[in-house]
């Protein structure tokens, strides 16, 4: 079995598959994020606006898209991670960890993703044919993931 990737490095692979001169973007871009996960609006917040969606590079709506989406298939065990802890710091922190930390994912969680992302890019009105790009290259590392994972 293959080392477990990060989310991080997820994205940079899902970069390096649509626009591999944008990986070098890549660092700053995360480290915001990383600061400030924010699943709920992460596109606009790195996007501005629906019309920013087919003119934007890939790198900063792989990082939001893909961020968003792993935290959501992940929902469940930030919330056992922060269950009689109150405050923003506490689920911010549970956040962080969970986007840093090596992904061990199931198929549920996987699609969780690939649907999220496909959510997403309607969302900001991406046109169908990006979408369906970001879509592909995600679910293809996904696939790789879940080989690296073994059986």
């Amino acid at each position: 079995m293959s080392e477990q990737r990060t989310t991080y490095e997820l994205i940079e692979a899902v970069v390096a598959r649509l626009k591999p001169d944008e990986v070098e973007l890549l660092p700053d871009l995360w480290a915001a994020y990383v600061n400030h996960p924010d699943p709920e609006h992460a596109g606009e917040r790195l996007l501005g606006s629906g019309i920013l969606a087919d003119v934007a590079g890939w790198a900063p709506i792989v990082v939001s898209f893909v961020g968003g989406a792993v935290l959501e298939a992940l929902k469940e065990e930030i919330t056992e991670r922060t269950r009689g802890v109150f405050g923003w710091r506490a689920r911010r922190k549970a956040k962080r960890q969970a986007l840093t930390e090596p992904l061990t994912l199931n198929d549920e969680q996987r699609r969780m993703i690939r649907a999220a992302i496909l959510s997403r890019a309607r969302a900001i009105r991406m046109s169908p044919e990006r979408a369906q790009l970001l879509s592909d290259a995600v679910a293809g590392e996904l696939q790789r993931e879940s080989e690296s994972q073994g059986p």
